[in-house]
């Protein structure tokens, strides 16, 4: 209820953590944390890295002020976060400028920043540091961008590479020029801070005029074994919680129009806010069902349930026979999936 009367540069959030003394441990499960082995520890001023976070701030006040506070995600901002803090996910606070109640949060230096931070404890920073600093990866990728925009995929390849693929388009060359002018997933930590700090995920989508998407979406391969947890400690339920997919669009007029001839739009970004999450808990937990019982016919296949934005999908090649050799192995051949649906209505809104 405070924050829309705070400015950054007076807030208690600056005044409380301007210096942080970090001391991390070995986890280890079932150990008590006054157990734990010390591995390390440092004093962290977060003033190198004030001007993203103020960003984030506001941010966060700006959703506020607007009575927005129930639509708060962590994935709208890059090393601070509004994370929930009630004791039961049903809690629920007044919020200013709106009857709507929301559920209890507080910032949080997020944890892909913390991951960040202890990287940087023990490597080194190897950041190239000629690169200008950006508030966040949006802009960032923008200013490699901007002036490819109203090109084809073609014509940007064509630019930046020798190489001609005007007789045969690749399935990918969406992601080549990404690659190429981005870097490679594996890449991206050393080539701005941000990437390193924060859980951001680069698609390329092709999608028509009216922001309609011309396929899914799809992520890593599924493992059998991340399904163990209960949805509440999921490495998924973290993931989805703070990942913001940036998502580079690239245009085609109408169905005729062929990949490689498709041209770049705009970026735009996707993340998550809790009615979200919880319809995702859902795909997660039937999941866990099929698993438990070995039935295939229990994923949460496409319209399993009503509102659903993710589904489960093959990812390989043909004759994978991804479903019936779910069981086959620890690392599956199939993904989530968000839906052509969720994606449009991001896209439109954001």
């Amino acid at each position: 209820m405070q924050i829309i009367n705070e400015e950054f540069e007076f807030s208690k959030l600056l005044f409380k953590n301007k210096k942080i003394l970090i001391i991390w441990y070995k986890y280890e499960e079932n150990t008590n944390y006054a157990d734990m082995e010390i591995m390390d520890y440092q004093l962290y001023d977060i003033s190198q890295d004030e001007e993203i976070i103020k960003n984030d701030f506001y941010i966060i006040k700006d959703m506020v002020v607007k009575g927005e506070a129930h639509n708060l995600s962590e994935g709208q901002t890059s090393y601070l976060g509004a994370c929930i803090k009630g004791a039961t996910s049903s809690d629920r606070t007044p919020q200013p400028n709106n009857t709507e109640l929301a559920k209890p949060r507080a910032f949080c230096l997020k944890n892909s920043y913390m991951t960040g931070i202890f990287r940087i404890l023990l490597y080194g920073n190897q950041i190239n540091e000629e690169i200008v600093t950006f508030k966040t990866i949006e802009e960032y990728v923008f200013n490699i961008l901007k002036n490819y925009i109203g090109k084809t995929q073609l014509e940007i390849y064509n630019i930046i590479t020798d190489e001609d693929y005007s007789n045969r388009i690749p399935k990918n060359i969406s992601k080549m020029i990404s690659d190429r002018l981005i870097g490679k997933d594996e890449e991206l930590e050393n080539k701005n801070e941000l990437f390193r700090k924060t859980t951001y995920i680069i698609k390329n989508l092709p999608v028509y005029p009216n922001n309609e998407p011309v396929e899914r979406m799809s992520f890593r391969n599924l493992r059998i074994s991340e399904f163990e947890k209960n949805w509440e400690e999921s490495e998924w339920k973290q993931y989805f919680e703070e990942v913001t997919l940036l998502v580079i669009c690239f245009e085609a007029e109408n169905n005729k129009i062929k990949n490689g001839y498709r041209k770049l739009k705009e970026i735009k970004t996707i993340s998550f806010t809790d009615k979200d999450l919880e319809n995702i808990k859902k795909a997660y937990e039937m999941i866990q069902v099929a698993i438990k019982n070995e039935n295939i016919d229990l994923l949460p296949y496409p319209n399993s349930y009503k509102n659903q934005i993710i589904e489960i999908a093959p990812k390989g090649v043909k004759g994978d026979d991804a479903y019936h050799n779910f069981f086959k192995s620890n690392t599956t051949k199939t993904t989530f999936m968000l839906s052509k649906d969720f994606i449009e209505k991001n896209l439109k809104n954001n």
